[in-house]
Formats: structure tokens, C-alpha cells, sequence
């Protein structure tokens, strides 16, 4: 299926990050990547590029999503400078690109850590998708 940002949710995304006390940590959460990551899906989450830039500009820790299925931790580049990306695993046993996994996010205070963990012990490099398509 294809994603969408709306206007309204995405006004209402920042006015809450944009309400937060100076020097608050923030991450975001969606469904859809907000830029599909290494999938073999083909839609890009429509008007995401304009929401990546926003959340740059209000120097979000990172954007968590799902939907793909398979963990990845990016750095998509914006107008507005980078934005991170990061990409959930799934638990269901349906074929994927990676074992059944989820991620393990850990936060101490200045860096978020991920580390993905699934059920067959793969190191976490080697769940990561790291390519973007055009």
C-alpha cells in the first residue's frame, strides 16, 4: 500500500514538536517510511520529502516507522540537512528480506543506540537494509 502525509497531520505533528521546551529530545513515529528504504516496493510515502525537511529543521533524534518490515537506520538527506530514519523489523514468520527481529532503542541521555534483535542471532550489521532507491 502507499503512504501519504496529510497537511493537517503533518500541522499538527509540528505544532506539538514546535510546543516542546527548548533542547527536548524528540522522536517521531509513522507508519510508512517517510522515504521507502531498500524495499521492492515502489511508491514513495507522498509529500514525506516535505515532512523529512520539516522534522530536519526541528532537529528530530529520529523518525521511527514500520510497515516494510525489515529493520534499517538511515540517514536520508533533506534540504534542511538529515534526517534519521529508522526502520522496524516484524516478529511475523512470513517470508521476508531478514529473520524476525524488532529493535532495541536506547537512549542515554545524548545518543539514541539501535540495535536490532531477532530470533536467528544475526549481528544487527547484517539486518540493516542500507540502500535507498532513487
Amino acid at each position: 500500500s502507499k503512504g501519504w502525509v496529510t497537511r493537517a497531520a503533518l500541522a499538527r505533528c509540528l505544532a506539538a514538536l514546535d510546543a516542546l521546551p527548548k533542547g527536548t529530545a524528540a522522536l517521531v513515529a509513522v507508519h510508512h517510511p517517510l522515504r521507502e528504504a531498500g524495499t521492492h516496493g515502489t511508491a514513495l510515502t507522498r509529500h514525506g520529502g516535505a515532512a523529512l525537511a520539516e522534522l530536519a529543521r526541528r532537529q528530530v533524534v529520529g523518525v521511527l516507522s514500520g510497515h516494510v518490515h525489515d529493520p534499517f537506520d538511515i540517514a536520508e538527506p533533506t534540504s534542511a540537512g538529515a534526517v534519521r530514519m529508522i526502520g522496524a523489523g516484524t516478529l511475523s514468520e512470513r517470508i521476508r528480506s531478514t529473520p524476525p527481529s524488532f529493535n532495541e532503542l536506547v537512549w542515554d541521555g545524548a545518543c539514541l543506540t539501535v540495535t536490532v534483535r531477532n530470533l536467528e542471532q544475526v549481528p544487527t550489521p547484517a539486518m540493516l537494509i542500507r540502500d535507498v532507491p532513487e
